[in-house]
């Protein structure tokens, strides 16, 4: 019982270690294009690895579950290092991979697109009658409205 209680304590640790290298890694955005490229692979390997982070704090979990049918009381420092590894799995699911994916989705695409500012271009073909076609280049911008006809 107390080697089992002794390898929870040491694997929560270790499982907070390593989820809170992982929410380090995808909350510090990049600053320039070249920091881009390595800021989106280190968001894919935290990616890779979130299932094995998952499966480590469920382990935790039922060590912790296995001491308590055992009726092995659990020390309060125990308790608040197991909330603390809830709460830090929470954060990296829930928040800090959510927003690393949206910050690397609203970068613009390599190249750069339309005309202004990035917008694309939108062609529509307006057919007054059937003999008659008109083609028009509408340019939304940042407001929405329009710009150029």
């Amino acid at each position: 019982k107390q080697a089992l209680g002794a390898l929870a304590r040491e694997a929560c640790a270790t499982a907070c270690r390593r989820l809170d290298a992982a929410t380090r890694t995808v909350d510090e955005r990049p600053e320039g294009p070249a920091s881009f490229a390595a800021y989106t692979q280190a968001y894919a390997e935290v990616a890779q690895e979130q299932n094995a982070l998952e499966e480590a704090a469920e382990e935790v979990r039922c060590m912790y579950e296995l001491l308590g049918e055992f009726g092995v009381r659990i020390p309060l420092e125990d308790k608040v290092e197991l909330d603390a590894l809830r709460s830090k799995e929470r954060d990296l699911t829930h928040r800090a991979m959510l927003e690393a994916r949206l910050f690397i989705d609203r970068q613009p695409a390599a190249g750069g697109g339309g005309a202004v500012g990035g917008a694309p271009t939108v062609t529509i073909t307006v057919e007054a009658s059937l003999e008659t076609t008109t083609a028009a280049a509408l340019t939304l911008g940042g407001s929405g409205g329009l710009l150029d006809l």
